[in-house]
């Protein structure tokens, strides 16, 4: 993160895993509740998504601001 100036984004992941690299990367964590997703561990994300669409939403919600 460092490395290329990036101080703002977000990690979309269905796993515990992916929360954890999100948010010591100071990342906003999105979980999803896809494939491999369990709800104690998207309980941990910052938001939790069931869909592209609301992805979509969420990220447009986001830029706009």
């Amino acid at each position: 993160m460092r490395k290329y100036s990036i101080h703002h984004g977000a990690v979309v992941g269905d796993r515990l895993s992916d929360i954890n690299a999100a948010k010591g990367n100071g990342l906003t964590a999105n979980g999803c509740r896809f494939d491999f997703a369990q709800e104690e561990e998207l309980a941990q994300a910052d938001l939790v998504i069931s869909s592209f669409e609301e992805l979509k939403n969420v990220i447009v919600e986001k830029v706009v601001k």
